[in-house]
């Protein structure tokens, strides 16, 4: 399973868990609100690095190979 499924199934599990809570239970309901918010961070992160490696390929296509400077590595 590819990070894109893993995130789709991790998106969709969450939104199941928030539609299941009780909605009179207010701790459990702040409890699942704040999971999802952690969950929704982790997955824009995700999907920004996707972006920012999809980048890096379009880029390397167009200039080919380049020497990166290894303080920028890391």
């Amino acid at each position: 399973m590819g990070i894109s499924e893993k995130v789709s199934e991790s998106l969709l599990a969450q939104l199941d868990r928030l539609e299941a809570v009780d909605a009179s239970n207010a701790d459990a309901l702040r409890m699942e609100i704040s999971r999802a918010k952690a969950v929704q961070g982790i997955t824009s992160q995700l999907i920004a690095n996707g972006n920012m490696t999809l980048e890096a390929c379009r880029l390397k296509l167009e200039y080919g190979e380049v020497k990166v400077p290894k303080g920028l590595l890391g």
